[in-house]
Parts: structure tokens; sequence; C-alpha cells
């Protein structure tokens, strides 16, 4: 992968809330649950706007999704290997808003061939992690997911989708029926608390937003379609959204994470390239 055209700055403005870990709700086993109440805590408490916030499930098709510097890891890299995991991202509204003007400059001067957008801010909050909290984007693509240093096998590609907060906290809803066991148990003690329910009396959609193969954008994505500004190609056989061939600015993907019922999956390529500018491998 090519080094990174521009570092993203990790800033915190002092009228927001500096937030540790002890201060969160925290469930081992539980990741999904623990970004809900995290984003709940960072929009009414924390100061930060919710269109700045995502939820974003990491997994693939083989539910073997390779992370490193983790919390729950035996070994001294850290490296785990989960079914599915979940974090939250920080775009920082004002880059993500610089960003918008200069691609409405661009559009309007009509360019054959646009000078580089310049990349939005952004920090991971990853409850499971022993890299700083929050800490930037940029650190976590290094360290945790490895991207300037693995090649991985495609059983371990990851995977993301990207849902923006709150859509995902009306809708996200969890019965944790997937952590019994088939006599009953639990494979991980529950939270303490009930369980999530959707704000339309959804009781379980879990699956829906780990699933790498949901449709984002329902019956359009499986004709293909244009979105938001971006083409997509009609859905594979499985009913899963093509969406690889895409390249798109983090505007046109937050667009989407809005819009979209279970927001949008990306590969990991995409993702890096429109947070840090950089092509992978």
């Amino acid at each position: 992968m090519a080094a990174a055209t521009s570092a993203a700055a990790v800033t915190t403005p002092a009228s927001l809330e500096q937030l540790s870990r002890q201060q969160c709700t925290y469930t081992a086993c539980y990741c999904e649950e623990n970004v809900y109440h995290l984003l709940k805590h960072l929009i009414q408490a924390g100061g930060r706007p919710a269109d700045s916030l995502f939820a974003v499930f990491i997994s693939n098709s083989y539910e073997t999704i390779p992370l490193w510097k983790q919390q729950a890891s035996q070994r001294s890299d850290g490296l785990v290997v989960w079914d599915y995991h979940v974090v939250v991202l920080e775009v920082q509204q004002q880059q993500q808003q610089q960003q918008q003007q200069q691609q409405q400059q661009q559009q309007e001067q009509q360019q054959q061939q646009a000078e580089p957008l310049q990349q939005p801010a952004a920090l991971v909050w990853d409850l499971d992690t022993v890299l700083a909290f929050p800490c930037s984007f940029q650190q976590y693509a290094q360290q945790a997911l490895a991207t300037d240093s693995m090649v991985l096998a495609p059983q371990y590609a990851r995977c993301y989708r990207i849902v923006a907060a709150g859509p995902f906290l009306q809708r996200f809803a969890s019965d944790r029926s997937h952590m019994r066991r088939p006599d009953g148990s639990w494979s991980s003690p529950p939270p303490g608390y009930p369980c999530i329910a959707a704000h339309d009396g959804c009781t379980n959609n879990l699956h829906c937003f780990r699933d790498m193969g949901t449709d984002t954008l329902d019956h359009a994505a499986r004709e293909g379609t244009s979105n938001g500004g971006i083409a997509w190609p009609a859905a594979g056989r499985s009913g899963m959204t093509v969406c690889y061939g895409m390249v798109a600015s983090w505007q046109d993907i937050s667009s989407l994470a809005s819009s979209c019922k279970y927001g949008i999956v990306l590969n990991e390529q995409q993702l890096v390239g429109a947070l840090l500018g950089v092509e992978a491998v």
C-alpha cells in the first residue's frame, strides 16, 4: 500500500467531553450493544454531532476477521480472529464540510481530473483494543488492521458496514439469541440491562447489520441503479449489493450510510482510501 498522501490529525475540541473507557457501558463479547450505548453517550453527554458518528460492523461471509491489538488476545501481538466486531467511527464535521465544499467547487468547474480532496480527520472508538481510546483511524488501520503490513487470504478479508449513528440508534435491535448455546446456556454472560429494541418495535435485527450480504439498497440494488451520485451494479447471486467497484468520497459514503436502511458495505480499500487517501495493494 502506498504511503498516505496526508496524515489525519487527531484533535478534540475543548468543548467536547473527554470520555474514558471506565465511563462506558461495557460487556465483553457484546460489542454491538457497547457501541449502541457509546454512541448515545457521545451524542447526549459528549457533545458530538450525530452526523459525525457511525457504527462500523466488521465481518465477512466466512465470519473470520483478524484484528490485532485486542484486549482479549493471549498473544503478544494482540491478534484475535473474530466472527464480527463493531466499533464507532467519528469523522470530524468541520473537515467533512470542507471536503463537501471542495467537491462542489470541483463539480462547478467541471474539471475532468479533479485534484484530491482534503481527507477527513477520523477517530476510532474501540472498547476492545489496547490502543488509545479513541485513536486516529490512521493508527488503527496500521496497528489493529495491519493494512500496510499484511496481505490477507480471501477468507480473512474484512468488509465494513457503515451505519450513521442516528438511523442505527433508531433501528438496531438485539434479543441476544446469537449468544445462546443449543442447550440454552450463554456462551458469554449477557449485560444486566434489558435487551435493546428498535423504535418500530423490532426485537432482533442484529443479523442484518453483521451479515455483509444484507442488501443495502433493497430492490434497487438487485437491479442496478444510481444512488447518491454512485453508480451501483446489480447484486450478485447471494443478494449482496456489489459495491467493490465503487470509487467514492467520504461525502458519498456518509450520505448512503445515513439513507440506506442498514447502511453501506465497503471493502477495506474503499474505506481506507476515503479516509486516508491511500490505495491498498
